[in-house]
């Protein structure tokens, strides 16, 4: 056990064998749809219906889409890692037009494919580190189709199998 704070390249070595869920953060732009990839989203409550997810500050999709009144988180499906790289890494200016955006039930720019879609406004944001957490409350959601999310860990995309039966 180390006696001092862990180095960056350490502590990222050892999140990156924690499991997250991919969803994709998506908006209406001043220039058109927009969206950016999440591993950090979260359920915050129940009674009012609360999510949550951690977002780089530095972020110039994230300073684009802050300006708009909703947003939209789309649960991507294991068959969609092509569209989490994407908007992960927005090396290609172009990219964004490599995505199908469909307006949703909510009228906001969905990642067509995904399982599901939660519209929401952000009520909250708390700075932390170099991120921010930002709270928002579901204004509407749907399951659109059936299928396995898309996961990553240890810098690697995964589909995942159940191993135990559901609890009842």
């Amino acid at each position: 056990m180390s006696s001092g704070r862990p180095d960056a390249a350490a502590f990222r070595e050892v999140m990156a064998l924690f499991p997250t869920g991919v969803v994709a953060v998506t908006a209406q732009g001043d220039d058109g749809p927009t969206g950016l990839t999440i591993g950090s989203f979260f359920s915050v409550s129940i009674h009012p219906c609360l999510i949550g997810f951690c977002v780089n500050r530095s972020s110039r999709t994230w300073q684009r889409m802050r300006k708009s009144v909703r947003l939209c988180v789309n649960v991507l499906a294991e068959d969609q890692h092509r569209v989490s790289r994407i908007l992960a890494h927005q090396v290609d200016p172009e990219g964004f037009a490599l995505v199908s955006w469909p307006a949703n039930g909510a009228g906001i720019p969905a990642v067509a494919g995904a399982l599901a879609w939660i519209a929401c406004d952000v009520v909250d944001l708390h700075d932390a580190g170099t991120h921010s957490v930002v709270i928002a409350a579901v204004g509407d959601l749907a399951i659109v189709r059936s299928g396995g999310p898309l996961v990553h860990c240890q810098r690697r995309y995964h589909s995942i199998t159940p191993i135990v039966a559901p609890t009842s």
